[in-house]
């Protein structure tokens, strides 16, 4: 019976680049190690093959550089065997905020007003801010966590005969800085 252990990471800036590196604690019976490569995690190319050195265990080393999916698959001559996957992102690119706010809409039915808006290109937003005013100062409403590109919508119950307010929505990102903000 053979076995095969492989130990898999990533490591920034080992060498002065970011690599791949896999540790084995046993290579009897292995042909091959390949680095494949996935942008969607199913469709994998061997990016590079490794030929193991015979040993009870080596450590090896693979550079990456293009944001993807990583695997290693393991060649026993009687069958292919795969490590989990793996994520690599540059740690030194810097992340976008972005989203665009479209269809922005209030219906009122009775007193409840329902505000519904649509988002694209939604990179980094942690929630949505929603505001509104009678008068001159902006009151908080509601913050409603983002879920991605889509449509929202939010209802606020107002009491008898009040009047409508405005309302306005402002984007918060991750990193707690604020987005552009869209009135209703």
């Amino acid at each position: 019976m053979r076995t095969i252990l492989i130990i898999i990471l990533l490591n920034f800036k080992s060498y002065g680049q970011d690599s791949l590196i896999f540790k084995t604690n046993s290579e009897i019976g292995v042909v091959s190690y390949a680095v494949q490569q996935s942008n969607n995690q199913n469709n994998w190319v061997n990016v590079s093959t490794i030929q193991p050195q015979k040993k009870d265990s080596n450590i090896y080393s693979y550079p990456v550089t293009v944001p993807d999916y990583y695997r290693i698959s393991a060649n026993l001559g009687i069958g292919i065997y795969y490590t989990g996957i793996l994520y690599y992102t540059p740690q030194n690119v810097p992340v976008k905020n972005s989203v665009t706010v479209s269809n922005t809409k209030v219906s009122t039915s009775w007193w409840t007003d329902k505000l519904s808006w649509t988002t694209k290109n939604e990179t980094n937003v942690a929630y949505y801010l929603i505001e509104y005013t009678s008068g001159a100062s902006w009151n908080k409403l509601a913050a409603i966590v983002a879920k991605g590109n889509g449509n929202y919508s939010y209802s606020n119950s107002r009491s008898w005969f009040s009047r409508k307010p405005n309302y306005r929505l402002t984007p918060y990102f991750s990193n707690g800085s604020a987005g552009t903000i869209v009135y209703f």
